[in-house]
């Protein structure tokens, strides 16, 4: 299986390196004694390439891109070309107090690669989004999944999940061949 990860070298696209370089040396329960499970293809997408003879970076395509750039849905495409799956985790949380600067990363970014996704016709689609992309709720009781993902108006990380939940509403219903899992987790710590 080819999986493209998108900000592979960030804090979740680390550990998801090291939890498929784990499993693929994982003996299958299927096979015979002694043989392993197959490994996946991996390619990971950052701004920056890392140090590729490091793990869990190592065994990896790597690709450089700028989710952003003018150019990104061209590079996008080709680099997820062939992928059965895309990871996207493409995220900046800082320089805080540029919000253009984090907007043209954390959602035109995220709308270029899912133009790229659909474009490479990438069967399944995965996204990281958060809990912040939900709207207020009671504070005294618990709410499901199927709560608005509004936002919260007062913080811009919010107001991004939330366009970028949009931006899946609206992936989802113009490409409905394509499959796409929504995770939206709370703080990630490692």
């Amino acid at each position: 299986m080819r999986i493209v990860i998108v900000g592979a070298t960030g804090n979740i696209g680390t550990a998801i390196l090291r939890r498929l370089h784990e499993g693929a040396a994982r003996p299958d329960d299927s096979a015979g004694a002694g043989d392993a499970v197959a490994t996946h293809e991996l390619v990971g997408v950052s701004r920056r390439r890392p140090d590729a003879r490091v793990y869990p970076y190592s065994g990896v395509e790597w690709h450089e891109a700028d989710v952003s750039a003018p150019d990104a849905v061209e590079r996008l495409t080709g680099i997820l070309t062939g992928a059965d799956a895309v990871v996207h985790l493409s995220w900046l949380l800082q320089p805080n107090h540029r919000e253009r600067v984090l907007w043209a990363t954390n959602v035109v970014g995220f709308d270029n690669v899912l133009a790229a996704a659909a474009a490479a016709a990438v069967p399944h689609v995965v996204v990281s989004s958060s809990v912040g992309a939900y709207s207020r709720g009671p504070k005294r009781s618990r709410v499901g999944e199927d709560w608005p993902t509004g936002g919260v108006h007062t913080s811009h990380y919010s107001r991004h999940k939330a366009a970028n939940e949009r931006a899946m509403d609206e992936f989802e219903a113009r490409h409905p061949q394509i499959v796409v899992a929504r995770v939206r987790p709370g703080l990630v710590f490692q």
